[in-house]
């Protein structure tokens, strides 16, 4: 059987050593819940409130935990609320480390570029744990996502090579991770182009 996520096998993505090293406190629960309020699960330019991507094939999980997906493939929030459903009351992820996470949330605040580099999303880098007090590189930060992008073996390598100073670099992504992405991006822009999707500033 193929390794989905082998070094071997997959599509080559270009990693910038200086986008990896841009400085992001990591997501702590006193963080979060104290400092930024999760604001990244939340949109000044979407009527709703939010701009959560479900895929496709997502879409089944989350509607069984009974979230909401409209057509465009965006989770909705409760009537009345302008925030994510499963947002808990000290603004922390009702979902995070179950399986039912969406994938978007769980790569955030990565995803690829038009030319398949992966970059940190503009809006970003507009958040309050963008250079805040305690910030670290983002491949350290948001290790977690690197692994859940391009799997332990690809993403423990990228940490190491940034860890050793290393500079710009390629990695293997699967297929279906790599279509995830795109997909998601696709629906973003749909819905509001790249304005809508990398200038909220969540404040």
């Amino acid at each position: 059987m193929v390794d989905l996520f082998s070094p071997l096998t997959g599509i080559d993505i270009s990693i910038s050593a200086a986008t990896m090293r841009q400085l992001f406190h990591p997501c702590t629960k006193d963080f979060i819940s104290n400092i930024c309020h999760a604001k990244c699960c939340e949109s000044s330019v979407a009527p709703s409130g939010t701009l959560i991507t479900i895929h496709a094939s997502e879409q089944k999980a989350i509607e069984t935990l009974g979230g909401c997906v409209d057509k465009s493939g965006f989770l909705q929030p409760r009537s009345g609320e302008r925030r994510c459903p499963f947002k808990t009351t000290n603004d922390l992820c009702g979902l995070h480390g179950t399986t039912n996470k969406p994938f978007g949330c769980v790569a955030s605040p990565f995803t690829l570029s038009r030319r398949g580099c992966l970059i940190v999303r503009n809006r970003y880098r507009l958040l309050k744990c963008f250079k805040a007090e305690g910030a670290i590189p983002v491949y350290k930060a948001h290790s977690g996502s690197l692994f859940a992008i391009f799997g332990n073996i690809e993403g423990q390598r990228l940490v190491t090579h940034f860890d050793n100073g290393g500079g710009d670099t390629s990695a293997k992504i699967n297929v279906n991770t790599y279509n995830m992405l795109k997909d998601n991006d696709v629906a973003k822009k749909v819905v509001g182009n790249d304005k809508a999707m990398e200038t909220e500033n969540g404040d």
